[in-house]
């Protein structure tokens, strides 16, 4: 009876072994399917979060992009008017200047013009009261000047008219504030002066043969 005892007692812990051993294998597949699954639930967690990122990146470029633009055209907006009205004022500054020089242009030309003017008419009344002034002041008489112009005004024969020549002389009538003479002017005083002076006859014959004779 104790062995039947014993051996159903065997009995019942092998078959409770038995079912711990397949509980614990059921377990171990159960976890190891869990862990499986955590795995993938990573991988999914991960490739969701991958795709979060680059579509949060996107978004935020998207509105960079837009804020640029935006940005952009009201900055170009703002400079071109900033232009248009710093062009305005410069074009009526340069109008404004460019009336004044006008202005200033034109009173001198017509103060030019004036002084031209009474310098001409100046120097052409001198001219003709010169050969007076030559006769009160030098004695020489009006009939004895040539008046030749340039490069001085006149060439007077001393005593002409008199019959009797008692010099040559060269007069430059000068008027206004100067009495200064030019380059070609100053050369003829300076010949003069040196006495670089001489006569020549100039002999053209009528006859063969013809030529010029210089004496």
């Amino acid at each position: 009876m104790v062995e039947v005892v014993l051996l159903a007692a065997l009995l019942a812990l092998s078959l409770t072994a038995a079912w711990l051993w397949r509980s614990v294998q059921a377990l171990r597949r159960a976890l190891s399917a869990a862990e499986g699954r955590a795995k993938a639930l990573e991988l999914e967690l991960a490739k969701l979060q991958s795709s979060v990122q680059a579509a949060a990146a996107e978004a935020a470029r998207r509105m960079y992009e837009e804020w640029r633009a935006s940005d952009l055209r009201q900055l170009q907006a703002q400079y071109e008017a900033q232009l248009e009205a710093a062009k305005k004022q410069m074009e009526e500054q340069y109008r404004q200047q460019l009336e004044l020089e006008v202005k200033r242009r034109e009173e001198e030309i017509r103060r030019d013009a004036v002084e031209r003017s009474a310098s001409t008419i100046l120097g052409r009344v001198g001219e003709q009261l010169a050969p007076l002034y030559l006769f009160e002041r030098y004695g020489i008489e009006p009939k004895d000047l040539r008046f030749i112009g340039s490069p001085v005004d006149y060439v007077a024969f001393r005593g002409l008219s008199r019959g009797q020549v008692e010099e040559v002389v060269f007069i430059e009538v000068k008027t206004g504030k100067t009495a200064a003479l030019n380059d070609a002017e100053r050369q003829v005083r300076r010949a003069v002066e040196a006495k670089r002076v001489r006569f020549e006859v100039l002999h053209l014959r009528e006859e063969p043969p013809y030529r010029i004779d210089v004496t």
